[in-house]
C-alpha cells in the first residue's frame, strides 16, 4: 500500500486486503456459485442416470449370458420340456429340469422339481420368450417337447423408476439341427 502525502508518495509496510475488498470478492464469488450450481446439478443427475442404466444394461447382459450359455448345450428339441411366453424349462446333458421364469421383478433359476430359486436378472420389468420353427415360423407356447424348436427369442424389458432398457437376443442351441 501507499499514502500520498503532500505530492510525495509514501510506501508503508502494511500488507493484505482491506475488509471492503474481501466483501467486494465474497459476494462476486457467491454470485458466480449461484449461477453454476443448478447447471452442475443437472450434469451430475444425468451422470448418475447413465452410470446406473449402465451398470443395469451389464448386469441383465451377464445374466442373458447365463442363460444363452446354459441352453446352447440342449441336446435334442424334445428336451425343452414347456415354452411359455415368459417361462421355459429345459434339459442338459448335466441337468434336468432347469426353470427360468419371471417372478417378483426378478427372472429366476430354478434347477429340478425342489430346487432352490436364484435371481439371475433383476429390475425386470417384462420377459418375453418366443420360439421358432425351421421355417422361421413362430410357435405358439407350449406345455409339452417339440421336435420343431429351432430358435428362442428373448426379448426382456429391464429399469429402474425412471428409465427402461429394453435387449433383445436369440439362440439356436447349437446341438438342435
Amino acid at each position: 500500500m501507499y499514502r500520498l502525502k503532500q505530492n510525495k508518495i509514501e510506501f508503508t509496510s502494511e500488507r493484505g486486503f482491506s475488509l471492503m475488498e474481501l466483501v467486494i470478492v465474497i459476494v462476486i464469488i457467491g454470485v458466480i456459485s449461484a449461477t453454476l450450481i443448478p447447471f452442475l446439478k443437472i450434469n451430475i443427475s444425468a451422470y448418475l442416470a447413465v452410470r446406473s442404466g449402465k451398470d443395469l444394461v451389464q448386469a441383465t447382459r451377464i445374466g442373458m449370458q447365463r442363460i444363452l450359455t446354459e441352453m446352447s448345450t440342449i441336446s435334442t428339441a424334445a428336451d425343452i420340456d414347456f415354452g411359455l411366453a415368459d417361462e421355459i424349462q429345459f434339459d442338459t446333458p448335466s441337468y434336468a429340469n432347469i426353470n427360468y421364469e419371471l417372478r417378483d421383478g426378478a427372472i429366476v433359476r430354478s434347477e429340478g422339481l425342489f430346487g432352490t430359486p436364484s435371481k439371475v436378472i433383476i429390475g425386470v420389468k417384462s420377459f418375453q420368450i418366443k420360439y421358432y420353427d425351421a421355417a422361421g415360423a413362430e410357435i405358439s407356447p407350449f406345455y409339452w417337447p417339440r421336435n420343431d424348436v429351432r430358435r428362442i427369442a428373448f426379448n426382456i424389458t429391464v429399469g429402474d423408476d425412471e428409465h427402461d432398457y429394453e435387449i433383445t437376443t436369440q439362440i439356436a442351441p447349437r446341438n438342435i439341427q
